[in-house]
């Protein structure tokens, strides 16, 4: 654990978790202005960090949500931002070893500073927000007390140039979409969900100008495999008197944000204590 550093009106922190007996280090960075209030999990794609949801001038979803009273964590999942080792051509870390070990292991480093039976929100970008569903179907006694993602799909129906580079590793799931089976051990994390009583209320926020990487008619696709009726959907678009037409990464760092959806965020999760 690094020393509390106090910017002006919050402070943060990184803390450090082990795996693998410290073969490998995972990042968790903490914004706080009350570190009694309400905890939240912020968790990022599969191609970006926790850097996703804050800059070094302490602007962005993470250092916002402190200011309204949050206790927040950002991950970094193995490889990426500031865990160690870094992601290489050798890295042989899967899918379901994020599921299984690296989500499980942040949730447990919150508990431990903020006690076992504390509830904990969760918020998620892009492909984060089907780790932590695929995380749920997992474990049915696994809870959130309220959920929100920003851009997140597990089917692309909507094909474009990019696909190739960027779901190269989750290809699998991302064009399959009768099947949601792990590539490891066969684990049918579709039929799981349609069995779950574990899932809690989220809001699923889609970008009017996001073409591909969280299209709103696959954001839509997960709100249904979710099948959860205390679900919303947000699209963020001017016609719907947001201040533009967000994509895929102007819905998390835009300044217009703030005071767009990152207050929608921060309601969603003051209504489900």
């Amino acid at each position: 654990m690094t020393a509390f550093i106090s910017s002006t009106d919050i402070y943060h922190e990184s803390l450090w978790v082990e795996l693998d007996h410290g073969t490998e280090r995972l990042h968790l960075k903490r914004f706080y202005q009350q570190p009694l209030g309400s905890p939240v999990f912020l968790l990022h794609g599969s191609v970006s960090s926790g850097r996703i949801f804050y800059s070094h001038t302490l602007k962005g979803l993470a250092p916002f949500l402190a200011r309204q009273g949050l206790d927040v964590y950002v991950a970094d999942l193995s490889g990426r931002g500031e865990s160690t080792p870094a992601v290489t051509r050798q890295s042989s870390r899967t899918q379901q070893q994020i599921i299984i070990e690296e989500i499980p292991a942040f949730l447990q480093k919150i508990r431990q500073i903020r006690g076992q039976n504390t509830p904990i929100h969760a918020v998620a970008h892009s492909w984060g927000g089907v780790l932590l569903t695929a995380y749920l179907a997992r474990f049915a006694d696994a809870t959130f007390a309220s959920m929100s993602f920003l851009g997140s799909k597990r089917h692309v129906s909507v094909l474009n140039h990019e696909r190739a580079a960027v779901y190269r590793d989750c290809k699998q799931w991302a064009y399959s979409r009768r099947q949601w089976r792990d590539p490891q051990d066969g684990f049918d994390y579709l039929a799981a969900l349609q069995q779950a009583s574990n899932l809690p209320a989220t809001l699923h926020l889609a970008g009017q100008n996001d073409r591909f990487l969280g299209h709103p008619r696959d954001v839509q696709q997960l709100m249904r495999d979710m099948d959860n009726p205390a679900d919303q959907f947000i699209l963020l678009s001017t016609a719907n008197g947001f201040k533009q037409d967000y994509d895929h990464l102007s819905m998390c760092i835009a300044t217009t944000a703030v005071a767009d959806h990152f207050v929608s965020i921060r309601d969603w999760i003051q209504c489900h204590p």
